[in-house]
């Protein structure tokens, strides 16, 4: 277990919201993810660092993952260049190409964006547009992989709850005829990987998800899983690197706590509308409820009052009064 040191506290301080968190709140948070033996992988960072730094974990990984079977791997700059002055930078979690060049892009994603397929088609675009340089007899493009690991569920429930990979490629609507294997997309949702049992790719994902979970190394586990753990200890981390784990997980934490507050939010909007289409008094009272408990849940989680106010239409001092423990008289 990695101690706390006081100067963590700084680095709280330095995320949106947690500022407004009493020093006991703060250090509570700082040591529950200081006392796991092993880091979260479903952080993009610690996932970068193992499996970005680690080629022949990699390797293993994408051989588990991908139909063709794959030799080797190099790394490529996670950031790709652009092809004119005005394009967005992108900056990808990690990415290689095969021996035969190929590019395989690997992202995990911790919350859900509503830009998320956008993003991803982007990214793919964005690989395929850089094979063609100016001035090129012909257009020969070498397939593009997109893999995204989602820490959350996002396809309908109504789905096959024990398939957890999606793949998505270009085809005719009525022949099903393929397109192309320029870009293909592997959507990988992490909550429907239960057990860690039934396939080497399951044995992969269980473990990524869950990685965080184990005090120790479980027993039967070998080969580059097992490296996988080794390289996971937080013991393992430079002061350096420990940090910036840190505050990527304090700012997971406090998107994660947005993105509820976004669903309470709707929750209430749905409320309002039940009040709006004539419900009783005692409905009323209900929504003053509803509204108390969704702002002090908010103000618990170190969101301030502008924030909430901005969240929930509510104004800023009404916000305040219920923040603060004041009811209507």
């Amino acid at each position: 277990m990695v101690k706390f040191k006081d100067s963590y506290l700084r680095i709280a301080d330095s995320i949106p919201g947690m500022a407004n968190l009493s020093v006991e709140e703060k250090r509570a948070r700082i040591e529950a993810i200081l006392s796991n033996s092993f880091l979260d992988l479903t952080n993009d960072f610690a996932f970068k660092l193992v499996f970005g730094h680690h080629l022949d974990i990699l390797l293993a990984l994408l051989n588990a993952l991908l139909p063709e079977h794959i030799a080797s791997i190099e790394n490529l700059p996670n950031e790709v260049k652009l092809i004119q002055p005005i394009d967005r930078k992108v900056f990808f979690d990690v990415i290689c190409k095969t021996k035969d060049g190929r590019q395989i892009i690997v992202e995990m994603q911790g919350a859900n964006k509503d830009d998320l397929k956008n993003r991803m088609f982007y990214y793919g675009a964005k690989l395929l547009g850089s094979q063609i340089e100016r001035g090129a007899s012909s257009y020969s493009l070498l397939p593009v992989y997109v893999i995204c690991m989602m820490n959350f569920s996002y396809h309908k429930a109504s789905f096959n709850p024990e398939q957890f990979l999606f793949i998505y490629r270009f085809r005719e609507d009525r022949t099903n005829e393929l397109f192309g294997n320029q870009l293909t997309f592997y959507a990988i949702e992490l909550p429907r990987v239960r057990s860690p049992k039934e396939s080497p790719v399951t044995n992969w994902l269980y473990f990524i998800k869950n990685m965080h979970t184990f005090a120790s190394k479980p027993a039967g586990i070998s080969g580059e899983v097992e490296q996988m753990f080794e390289l996971s200890r937080t013991v393992g981390l430079t002061e350096q690197e420990l940090e910036e784990y840190l505050k990527n997980m304090l700012t997971k934490e406090r998107e994660e706590s947005i993105a509820k507050a976004n669903y309470d939010v709707g929750r209430l909007d749905g409320i309002d509308e039940g009040f709006e289409k004539g419900l009783a008094e005692g409905v009323e009272k209900g929504v003053e409820k509803g509204r108390r408990e969704i702002i002090q849940a908010m103000h618990a989680q170190g969101i301030d009052v502008e924030q909430i106010a901005v969240l929930t239409g509510i104004a800023s001092d009404e916000v305040a009064r219920i923040s603060a423990g004041q009811t209507n008289q």
